[in-house]
């Protein structure tokens, strides 16, 4: 696909992808400025957060 159809994917897949990451960059061929983008590449640090919650076996026992 042409260059700016390509940046346009790849925007709405970011936009979809807002709030759950803490580090993104665009990758591949877009990064490289090429005028023809045989695919969009993504790659992401994900925003981790800690639950606290009761660890429980298979059958939802809880182990203390």
């Amino acid at each position: 696909m042409a260059r700016p159809e390509a940046i346009a994917v790849a925007k709405r897949f970011v936009d979809i992808l807002d709030g759950t990451y803490d580090q993104l960059i665009v990758a591949g061929s877009l990064r490289r400025r090429l005028a023809m983008i045989g695919d969009v590449e993504i790659v992401a640090v994900p925003k981790v957060e800690r639950v606290a919650h009761p660890v429980t076996d298979l059958f939802g026992q809880r182990i203390e």
